[in-house]
Formats: C-alpha cells, sequence, structure tokens
C-alpha cells in the first residue's frame, strides 16, 4: 500500500502557572487527535483513520504529559507445520509514557513508564512542538472567513464555520471552530485570539478536505477530516503521577 500525507499547519499554545507536587484531584485533560489519511490498494484511494490521545496534568506551574501505549495480547495456536489453527484476542492493555516539567524549564524529565524508577532528560520546547503542536496555527485572521454560526445545548456551546479566502496547497476547504462555556482544566489553547474573540473556551477544530475527483490524481480522493478534540477526563492514576512529580522535584532540588 502505498500512503499519501498531507501536512497540516497548527497551532496549540501551551501556556504555564505556579506549584504543588502532590495533589487529592484525579483531574486531567485529555487532548484526542483523530487524522484521517489517504492510501491507494488496488488502485482505488482507501481512507485510513489514525487516532492519538495525550492526557495533560497540570498541578500549578508543573505539568505532566502521559502518551498511552496500547498492547494487543492474542494466543496463537499453530500446528507441527507452524501453521495457524487457531488466533484467540485475549485483551488490551495500556502503558504510559510520561513526560514531567516545569514552567518556563528548558529541560524536564521522561519516564518510560510510570513505574520507572528513574527518567531521563528531555528537551520541553521540542517535546511541545513535536506533541503540543506549539508554534503552529489553527486560524488565520486575515485568511479565514466566517460563512456560518450557530449554538447547540440551550446556548452553552457554539460552533463557527471558516473558509480560505485564497486557498492554499494543503489547506483544509473548510474549518469548524466549537466553543464551550464549561471551563476546561487546562492552560492548552488552539488559538487565544479566537477565544478572546469569543470569550469562550475553543475545544474542537474539525478541519475538512473535500473529495478531489479524478484528475490530479488518477482516481478519486474521498473526503476527509481532521478533528483536535479538548475535554476533561478522570485519570485514576494520581499515586503514579505523584510520584513522577516528586522524582521531577527531587531532581529539581539536586539542582539548585
Amino acid at each position: 500500500m502505498r500512503l499519501f500525507f498531507f501536512s497540516i499547519v497548527l497551532f496549540f499554545n501551551v501556556g504555564c502557572v505556579a506549584q504543588p507536587v502532590v495533589s487529592d484531584s484525579q483531574k486531567a485533560v485529555q487532548l484526542k487527535i483523530h487524522w484521517q489519511f489517504v492510501g491507494e490498494l488496488d488502485g482505488k484511494a482507501e481512507r485510513i483513520d489514525v487516532i492519538d490521545s495525550i492526557y495533560v496534568v497540570n498541578r500549578k506551574d508543573h505539568f505532566i504529559y502521559l502518551i498511552p501505549h496500547e498492547t494487543e495480547h492474542t494466543k496463537i495456536i499453530v500446528n507441527r507445520d507452524n501453521e495457524i489453527i487457531k488466533d484467540s484476542f485475549l485483551g488490551k492493555t495500556i502503558h504510559y509514557e510520561a513526560f514531567v516539567f516545569r514552567d518556563k524549564d528548558s529541560f524536564g524529565l521522561k519516564f518510560d513508564s510510570l513505574s520507572a524508577n528513574a527518567g531521563t532528560t528531555f528537551n520541553v520546547d521540542s517535546f511541545l512542538v513535536n506533541k503540543a503542536f506549539k508554534g503552529m496555527k489553527s486560524y488565520n485572521e486575515e485568511n479565514d472567513s466566517l460563512i456560518e454560526m450557530g449554538s447547540f445545548e440551550n446556548d452553552k456551546r457554539f460552533v463557527e464555520k471558516y473558509i480560505p479566502k485564497i486557498l492554499v496547497e494543503n489547506a483544509f476547504d473548510s474549518t469548524y471552530f466549537f466553543f464551550t462555556n464549561e471551563k476546561i482544566e487546562t492552560t492548552i489553547t488552539f488559538s487565544e485570539l479566537l477565544e478572546q474573540k469569543k470569550g469562550m473556551k475553543l475545544y474542537q477544530i474539525i478541519g475538512v478536505y473535500n473529495e478531489i475527483p479524478v484528475g490530479k490524481f488518477p482516481y478519486t480522493i474521498p473526503k476527509r477530516k481532521m478533528i483536535w478534540e479538548l475535554k476533561n477526563v478522570n485519570l485514576p492514576l494520581k499515586e503514579n503521577i505523584d510520584l513522577l512529580m516528586n522524582e521531577h522535584y527531587k531532581m529539581r532540588t539536586k539542582e539548585n
């Protein structure tokens, strides 16, 4: 299969605050990203869905980013000729990579799992650029035109639809921005400018690529969506998070 990847330019700004290391709260924010790419299979375009999640815990000026990795477990039975005669799905397990840092620090501690005894240093800015889309833009005030708007859930949530005045390569044909009055427990923002204009939290972006008829490619490219969403979640990992936060705190204490 040949994959065709279309570049996306977005901006999620990550701001920060002050400290405690230990908390009774299990609150976190999930950053969920749903990508739709296109591949070629048997001379036809095939849409491919890829979903990623990051969990962000903020304790004043301390941050921990948790990246889940899912492993599927199967039981395979083979015969004497090593041919599979039975394949049984046993379940899934999830382990997390953890990235801990403090506001304005250049380096943080990366832990390969929540039970790791020690961490390794990582560059905070590079991590945020790669994982939290720092430095990119989701909204272009000069080029994006508002063409529709509406509300739902008794005016607690709003949506605005934008299209570009000039369609540049790889830009979305249309973009939907969803706002809420709900307090989302994070300093991550998809667009400070839109949030200031609306006075609400921008919690979801849906970028849409229209169908591309036969011509540029030897087959029709189906309509695709790219979705980014922030939502409050409970993360039952408080004890693990407290330990990692304290490991990071002890490291900083030694440095000082």
